[in-house]
């Protein structure tokens, strides 16, 4: 018997030592440009690569692991799992090779591969718009994220699609928020659409309110 607690014992120190020891790992596979350009970090926390290595160790937790995605100080991606436990071992891969530069895949090798999901960022400097590409596990979600500045960079207006339709749009003064729209349809016959309108120098939207007895338009102007 002694024997006997005396090896349970040995196992739940080796064990333990193995959960200790045992890290997240990271990948990075590049494509066109140079690795050692892009810096990635945890969501507030640490810088975990960079100059084309891992330069620190992804901690294990529960709950959110999140990274933010940098090239030459840029931020252009977000990624992250949902760690179920936090003794849980991943192996994330950040994945450069696409044809159009910049954009990445995110893949992760764990129990929690399920719940990963990512974003990519881009910004149109002349137009002054920053689009966020919404991606989980299975591809393209179809959500597009538009946020147009002003010359001061603060915000004016912020757009959601679902594939080509446009879902929401928010608008701001002085960065502060203004007013919400939302495309919408209820159960009593309600409907509410957005028709966007190519305007130079203006974001101009036409928000129609449908029902069974009234059809209204509000048309909302917005200078750029």
């Amino acid at each position: 018997m002694k024997k006997f607690i005396g090896f349970f014992i040995v196992l739940i120190v080796i064990g333990f030592f193995y959960i200790q020891m045992n890290k997240n790992s990271i990948t990075v596979i590049g494509n066109s440009f140079d690795t050692k350009d892009l810096k990635i970090q945890l969501y507030a926390g640490p810088v975990i690569y960079q100059s084309g290595r891992q330069v620190a160790d992804i901690p294990k937790q529960y709950g959110g692991i999140d990274f933010l995605v940098y090239y030459k100080d840029d931020l252009i991606g977000q990624a992250g799992i949902h760690s179920t436990n936090n003794w849980h071992q991943h192996h994330f891969t950040f994945d450069f090779s696409r044809t159009s530069p910049l954009e990445f895949d995110f893949r992760a090798q764990s129990p929690d591969q399920i719940s990963l999901c990512y974003k990519q960022i881009s910004y149109d400097t002349a137009y002054r718009i920053q689009t966020s590409v919404f991606y989980d596990r299975s591809g393209l979600t179809g959500q597009i994220n538009k946020d147009y500045y002003d010359e001061n960079k603060q915000i004016i207006v912020d757009e959601t699609w679902k594939n080509d339709l446009l879902k929401t749009v928010n608008t701001y003064k002085d960065g502060n928020f203004l007013k919400s729209y939302c495309a919408k349809k209820t159960s009593q016959g309600a409907n509410s659409f957005f028709d966007k309108i190519d305007s130079v120098g203006f974001l101009v939207y036409d928000y129609y309110s449908v029902t069974l007895d009234t059809a209204t338009i509000e048309r909302i102007i917005i200078e750029r």
